[in-house]
C-alpha cells in the first residue's frame, strides 16, 4: 500500500465510523495559525517528543468529532507498520468507539460537576514535572513537591487500559465547599482503592509478579535484584504510589532504614537502600531521562526519605 493509498483508506474509514467528523490532513512542516498553535504543539509533543516548534514535525490526521474534541493519527508511524485495509478499519472503529465513550462520560461528569457526592469517588492524584507544566497548572488544584507537581484530577473513564482524566480547577472548590487538603485525602484513598501500590524488581515487572507493598516482607525485599521498583497495580502514572499515605513508612519498615527515591518516569519510582551511591543514582536517572521521551519524564532529582523525620528531602547532585 502506497502512502497515498493509506491516507485514502484512513479517510474512508473515518467517514464510515464518524460521518459527521471534520477531517484535516496536516503535512510535516505545516506552519499553524494562532488558533491552531496549541493543537500543533500537542501533536509535536505526542508524536515527536518536542513541543516548542513553530512548525508541525510529524505528518498527522486530525479528526474533529465534536467541537474542539478530536482524534489524532500519526500517519508516518502508521505507514511504517504497513497495515492492511481491514486492520486500518478496525483501528479507526476502535478509536472512534473509545472516543465516544470517553466523550459521553466526560459530559456526564460536567453535568454533575457541582454534585460532590457524585464527584468524590472519581478524584485521583497524578504527578507531573512542575517546571514543564507551570503555565498549564495555573488555576489548577495541586501541591508543589520540589520539581514535581502533585495534581488533583477527576477520573472520567477507564477505556482500553487507559485512565482518562481532567484536572480539577480551583473554581470547583467553591462549588463543593471543600479545601484542597480534604480533597487530596479523598483522592489518595481512591488511588489506594483502585490502584494499590505494588513493589518488585525489574524481573517482577517483566513477568507481572509485583506484590502489594503492604503484604511484602523484609525477606521478599532482600531477594530483589538491584533497587526495588515501586508503582501501582495499574502501572500507568504509577510513580504516585510513593505519596500514598503509609507507603513510605512501610518501605522504611521493609528496608529497616531510610531510603532513596529515584523517579525514573511518571510510571514508577526506584527505591534504593540507604548507603547506595548517589552518584550512580544520578547517572542512571540522567541516562533514563535522556533515553525516554518527554511524555514519561517526571524529575531530575534524587530524593531521600528520612524514616525518623518521616519526610522527603532532595539530594544534591555530586559535583563532577
Amino acid at each position: 500500500m502506497t502512502y497515498l493509498e493509506l491516507l485514502e483508506t484512513v479517510v474512508d474509514a473515518v467517514k464510515d465510523y464518524a460521518p459527521s467528523a471534520a477531517i484535516t490532513h496536516y503535512k510535516r512542516g505545516y506552519i499553524p495559525t494562532e488558533d491552531e498553535m496549541h493543537m500543533i504543539r500537542e501533536l509535536n509533543h505526542k508524536y515527536a517528543d518536542k513541543e516548542n516548534s513553530s512548525e508541525l514535525l510529524v505528518e498527522s490526521l486530525v479528526v474533529e468529532i465534536h467541537e474542539k474534541s478530536y482524534i489524532t493519527l500519526n500517519l508516518e508511524s502508521l505507514y511504517e507498520k504497513n497495515p492492511t485495509v481491514d486492520e486500518i478499519k478496525e483501528m479507526i472503529k476502535d478509536r472512534v468507539d473509545i472516543f465516544s465513550k470517553v466523550y459521553d462520560r466526560a459530559n456526564s461528569v460536567l453535568d454533575n460537576i457541582k454534585d460532590f457526592d457524585y464527584i468524590k469517588d472519581k478524584l485521583v492524584v497524578r504527578l507531573l514535572p512542575y517546571k514543564e507544566n507551570k503555565k498549564k497548572l495555573e488555576g489548577v488544584v495541586y501541591k508543589r513537591f520540589y520539581d514535581i507537581a502533585v495534581v488533583l484530577y477527576i477520573a472520567i473513564s477507564h477505556e482500553d487500559g487507559m485512565l482518562n482524566t481532567a484536572k480539577v480547577k480551583e473554581s470547583f472548590l467553591k462549588k463543593w465547599h471543600k479545601r484542597p487538603t480534604e480533597l487530596f485525602c479523598i483522592a489518595f484513598r481512591n488511588v489506594m482503592r483502585d490502584q494499590h501500590p505494588v513493589i518488585g524488581d525489574l524481573t517482577s515487572v517483566v513477568v507481572d509478579k509485583l506484590e502489594s507493598v503492604f503484604l511484602a516482607t523484609p525477606e521478599s525485599i532482600s531477594s530483589y535484584v538491584g533497587a526495588a521498583l515501586l508503582t501501582t497495580s495499574q502501572k500507568t502514572n504509577g510513580a504516585v504510589a510513593i505519596f500514598i499515605p503509609g507507603v513510605a513508612e512501610k518501605l522504611a519498615e521493609l528496608f529497616g532504614d531510610s531510603f532513596y527515591v529515584v523517579f525514573t518516569s511518571i510510571h514508577e519510582a526506584m527505591i534504593h537502600e540507604n548507603g547506595d551511591s548517589v552518584e550512580r543514582m544520578y547517572k542512571a536517572l540522567d541516562s533514563t531521562n535522556s533515553t525516554f521521551g518527554a511524555e514519561d519524564y517526571l524529575s531530575s532529582t534524587v530524593y531521600f526519605y528520612d524514616k525518623d523525620k518521616k519526610n522527603f528531602f532532595p539530594v544534591s547532585k555530586p559535583e563532577a
